[in-house]
């Protein structure tokens, strides 16, 4: 069936979307307005979308879409631009369906949107998280630099050891996971080979410090 020549969508699409989306959405509710009522004349029901998943009706048409893909197209994951709802529909739809999703965002998208997307998006977590370590990693070094106790010296050299062996095994569980899914985020991987390239860096510096520091241990010991 068609309407001025755009193609509609028939009864029994709806129902098999509705069918799809029964154990994932919330039944939201119709709420009746008398002030809406009497402006328009009629009877207007809202329907409270606000409190469906993800904050917006956005997530019904994100999860029958990616439902319905392929094992090979699902594999190859989802990319999707919005500035909000839609983009936290498809994020949460591709965690619900373990499919890797990539969300690109305007600048000036709303921040609140922006750390709502990015809990859906269990990628960019990771990121953040070895951005975080490796600053760590960074400042200690630095901070390494600076101290002449022997015992400070050692609790700080630890501490980056330990940053540094869960900066690789992180490294090590995201390779392995793009490795299965067979992820075509070539941007996210960019970002985990310089990762690597700077946590080896700073693993040289740390050993030289350490080496550095040998005469200054002996000279303690006396």
């Amino acid at each position: 069936m068609s309407y001025f020549g755009v193609k509609l969508i028939d009864l029994k699409k709806i129902e098999q979307a509705a069918n799809r989306l029964n154990s994932v959405i919330i039944r939201t509710p119709l709420i009746s307005s008398s002030h809406l009522d009497n402006l328009s004349k009629g009877k207007v029901l809202l329907k409270a979308e606000n409190l469906q998943r993800t904050g917006s009706f956005k997530i019904r048409g994100a999860y029958n879409l990616l439902s319905q893909l392929s094992k090979d197209e699902k594999n190859s994951g989802a990319v999707a631009y919005s500035s909000g709802n839609h983009a936290q529909a498809v994020a949460a739809s591709g965690k619900i369906l373990n499919i890797e999703t990539t969300i690109v965002m305007p600048e000036d998208t709303p921040q609140i949107k922006v750390d709502n997307t990015k809990k859906l998006n269990d990628k960019n977590k990771l990121i953040e998280k070895l951005e975080t370590e490796l600053k760590n990693v960074i400042m200690l070094t630095e901070k390494l630099k600076e101290v002449e106790n022997k015992s400070e010296i050692n609790s700080m050299t630890s501490r980056i050891q330990k940053i540094e062996n869960n900066l690789k095994n992180e490294i090590s569980i995201y390779k392995k996971q793009l490795e299965e899914n067979n992820s075509k985020l070539k941007s996210k991987d960019e970002v985990i080979k310089n990762l690597e390239i700077e946590l080896q860096k700073q693993i040289s510096i740390n050993k030289k410090l350490e080496e550095d520091n040998i005469p200054f241990y002996k000279k303690l010991v006396k």
